[in-house]
């Protein structure tokens, strides 16, 4: 049975202080990428859904991710390696959909 201590994580001032807390205590830094995947399937399940179009879905769910990312970094809350996957996985859905 793992033990925590929570005692470090209710000690804050305020939310944004909180989020941070639970993230590193409770979740090893993997709050934010969990979340940026829950909102990545739930949209790329929505816009396919709707559109019958995947090339635009992957667009579309990649570049709210991105800026997504770019919230949850600004906020401590994922890595950076997690906003750079985002940059890449949105840049190479802009390659795949160019038309000429």
């Amino acid at each position: 049975m793992a033990v925590y201590n929570l005692t470090d994580i209710a000690n804050v001032t305020g939310v944004l202080e909180f989020v941070q807390n639970v993230n590193t205590g409770l979740m090893n830094d993997l709050l934010g990428v969990f979340i940026l995947l829950s909102v990545g399937i739930v949209l790329i399940m929505g816009f396919h859904w709707s559109t019958r179009d995947i090339k635009g879905s992957i667009l579309a769910t990649s570049f709210i991710c991105f800026v997504l990312s770019l919230i949850l970094r600004a906020l401590d809350l994922i890595p950076n390696l997690a906003l750079l996957a985002c940059l890449i996985i949105c840049a190479v859905a802009i390659a795949f959909s160019w038309k000429q």
